[in-house]
């Protein structure tokens, strides 16, 4: 919904509402180079409070700015310092930290073995159907309130934080087996803390141990 709903159709919107093609190329930019240079610090933040976690963060805070956001764009859309904050600057910083962690997701819930196919039906068909009709609901919404695509967003941040809750909930209990990879990294941190690594050390040793003694 972000991609298609937001960033795409807002440009749209930009351009049919007296915005100069000067000025879509600004935001678009200020957008993208966001993307570009913020992706592997939102890369690096998945892997320090777990993919989920950042999953659920990045939702919520779609949730609290999407209306305030598309409010300001839709108050002054020919405006180039109104959209360079809201829309280039705010969606650009929603977007990357939500997008960049889209891959990871999908490795860590999928094997290899199954990693395309299952990509290919749950998560292009789950991208199609929300993402693709995005913009068309966006319009729709717009001419029936100018506030209607804040409500887009603002549920469609919503949903994704109730399924991150849902699915860590789910997986704290054990009725959802999510990641294959690593279990607790997936809503928490990537490293394990030092008191675990020694006692798992110390657990193999003296495995190793009681393996050779009984082999005397």
């Amino acid at each position: 919904v972000l991609q298609y709903g937001c960033l795409v159709w807002i440009q749209s919107f930009l351009a049919e509402h007296g915005a100069s093609a000067s000025q879509g190329m600004v935001v678009g930019l200020i957008t993208r180079c966001l993307t570009i240079f913020l992706g592997l610090p939102a890369g690096w933040l998945s892997d320090i409070l777990g993919v989920g976690s950042v999953t659920a963060i990045s939702s919520a805070l779609v949730m609290v700015l999407g209306l305030p956001l598309w409010c300001i764009i839709a108050s002054d859309p020919t405006s180039l310092l109104t959209t360079s904050l809201a829309f280039g600057l705010g969606f650009g910083l929603l977007s990357t930290l939500s997008g960049a962690v889209v891959t990871h997701f999908n490795v860590e819930m999928f094997p290899t073995e199954v990693r395309n196919t299952s990509i290919g039906l749950a998560y292009n068909v789950g991208f199609a159907i929300f993402g693709g009709l995005a913009p068309f609901e966006a319009t729709l919404l717009y001419k029936a309130h100018w506030t209607g695509p804040g409500f887009l967003y603002m549920f469609a941040g919503l949903g994704g934080l109730a399924v991150s809750l849902a699915a860590r909930r789910l997986h704290a209990t054990g009725a959802l087996d999510i990641p294959y990879i690593r279990k607790a990294p997936f809503f928490g941190p990537i490293w394990p803390s030092t008191a675990k690594m020694d006692a798992e050390t110390s657990s193999e040793f003296t495995d190793d141990s009681d393996n050779n003694a009984c082999a005397v």
